[in-house]
């Protein structure tokens, strides 16, 4: 592969394994797209993209993602939405330039307090999760001065927390439907 290449779309292909010849991009490849493939794990190999700024993983099937992995530092935009995970991905609370990050249509449990690190991120969609109010760190998400669109439909939510009663003044939206 040409080492200028700046997009690379590889979606609905049933790719079982992400393909090592990517790295050979390096620094010039800016968005990766391997939606819709049989994905089921990320290779440490993923962290020699440096230039990577929108990795799109929706619709694999990917159970966990390793706690060592280290995703490119440039990312910008990650969708995982649609694939197995059952535990939010620890490694991507470091992605400090997080704008976009896409978790719906898993099976998540409970969003981390780390995700207070996140303090770029303006859109988190977490629907159609298993996520419980008691497992979503209000203190946290009030933190993340920048969100604009937090998605939370059709998780097991009891209540709305702090940051959809008034504390979000200005943001756009606040994506709360099913709620109950």
């Amino acid at each position: 592969m040409g080492h200028q290449l700046r997009e690379l779309w590889l979606t609905n292909h049933h790719i079982g394994v992400l393909p090592l010849e990517i790295v050979h991009c390096g620094a010039s490849l800016r968005v990766l797209g391997l939606g819709g493939n049989a994905i089921s794990s990320l290779p440490d190999e993923l962290s020699s993209l440096t230039g990577l700024e929108a990795l799109y993983l929706e619709k694999n099937r990917i159970v966990t993602v390793s706690t060592s992995l280290q995703f490119p530092p440039k990312l910008r935009d990650l969708r995982l939405d649609g694939n197995l995970l059952t535990v939010f991905p620890l490694p991507i609370t470091r992605l400090r330039l997080l704008n976009r990050l896409g978790l719906s249509h898993n099976q998540i449990s409970e969003v981390p307090r780390e995700i207070r690190r996140l303090l770029n991120l303006v859109e988190l969609d977490l629907d159609y999760n298993c996520i419980r109010s008691e497992h979503l760190p209000q203190q946290e998400m009030v933190t993340l001065k920048n969100l604009a669109r937090l998605g939370l439909e059709r998780n097991y939510l009891d209540e709305i927390y702090a940051c959809a009663r008034g504390s979000s003044a200005g943001r756009e939206s606040e994506h709360l439907q099913g709620l109950g």
